[in-house]
């Protein structure tokens, strides 16, 4: 564990466990007491953050990332933290707790978004891990995404946000799917208040991407007011053969 009274990661600094052999990744906990922010790329365009995976022709499963303030935490400018399998074994889980606030914004130079991310990759056996957040409110924006995926062997994870209100513009994506025979996770949202998305980019997705057979996941939201504006979306759909979730 990482007890801190704040951590800035920025211009490309990152937290890496990742498995290469015949064993597990080790788990990373953040314990802060003000803020957390990771920003950010360095000058090859690799993102701060945080870095788990089991990698190809390992044996293992991902670590478990978990971050806790009772401030807020900031992931911008690219910085990412990312929990993938490429080998055999299942990704990690993602717990992100802040009392105050969870930002998600902005790219890379690169394009790259940043974010939270919980995927099998092509080729891999396992499933992806869930990505869990907990705060007053989140804000995805500027092309931020919070996603998991599967191209391999095992389900995509679920995404599940307990929040007072979320607030989703500019691109800015809650996002489960599938590319492969396997299914997509689902996406819960305990909101109390409200959800606003707008533009037309910004959404909240299930589906399953072309070609694939995998069924896709169910979104499932219970706020008092949700205010959709200027084309955003929530949206389950099955591009492949599967079945779309409801």
């Amino acid at each position: 564990d990482i007890e801190i009274v704040t951590l800035s990661l920025t211009i490309g600094a990152r937290l890496i466990t990742s498995t290469f052999g015949i064993s597990d990744a080790g788990n990373i906990s953040i314990i802060a007491r003000d803020a957390v922010s990771f920003d950010g790329e360095d000058s090859e365009g690799f993102p701060s953050g945080i870095l788990s995976g089991v990698l190809p022709n390992a044996e293992g499963n991902g670590a478990n990332i978990k971050i806790t303030t009772d401030d807020s935490l900031f992931i911008t400018n690219g910085a990412l933290i990312s929990d993938s399998t490429g080998g055999l074994g299942s990704a990690g889980g993602i717990e992100l707790n802040a009392k105050k606030t969870v930002l998600f914004d902005g790219e890379t130079s690169y394009g790259f978004s940043a974010g939270t991310v919980s995927q099998v990759n092509p080729g891999a056996i396992g499933n992806a891990g869930k990505v869990e957040i907990n705060t007053d409110s989140l804000f995805i924006t500027n092309s931020g995404q919070v996603s998991t995926a599967t191209s391999g062997i095992g389900d995509a994870g679920n995404i599940i946000v307990t929040a007072n209100s979320v607030d989703f513009s500019n691109g800015g994506l809650l996002r489960t799917s599938t590319a492969s025979n396997n299914k997509a996770g689902n996406i819960t949202l305990n909101i109390k208040d409200n959800i606003t998305l707008t533009g037309s980019e910004t959404g909240i997705f299930a589906n399953t991407t072309k070609n694939s057979t995998g069924n896709g996941g169910s979104i499932i939201i219970d706020p008092e007011v949700v205010n959709i504006f200027d084309g955003a979306l929530i949206s389950v759909d099955s591009q492949g053969t599967g079945i779309g979730g409801d």
